[in-house]
């Protein structure tokens, strides 16, 4: 019969572990990184849907209706002033 460990060695173990692998890998570095990047891609592809929209003619308030059921992050009059601006 083995010998099965307590359960505060193992949680110590895996805390260990947890910590050892965060350093090891990178992961702070690693997860700033792709922020920055994907803070620097969000404003052109902004850009890209105002522009798509003016050139295409599309009706704004069509595409934006079932926006603010969906995305609870935005308030509707930040939309819609942004819809108008555009």
């Amino acid at each position: 019969m083995q010998n099965k460990p307590k359960a505060p060695k193992r949680f110590v173990f895996l805390i260990t572990q947890l910590v050892n692998r965060y350093f090891s890998h990178d992961v702070g570095r690693d997860s700033a990184a792709l922020t920055y990047y994907l803070l620097f891609a969000i404003f052109p592809l902004l850009i890209f849907v105002s522009t798509l929209l003016g050139v295409l003619r599309l009706d704004i308030e069509s595409i934006l209706f079932p926006v603010p059921s969906v995305c609870v992050c935005f308030s509707g009059n930040t939309l819609t002033r942004w819809s108008n601006w555009v």
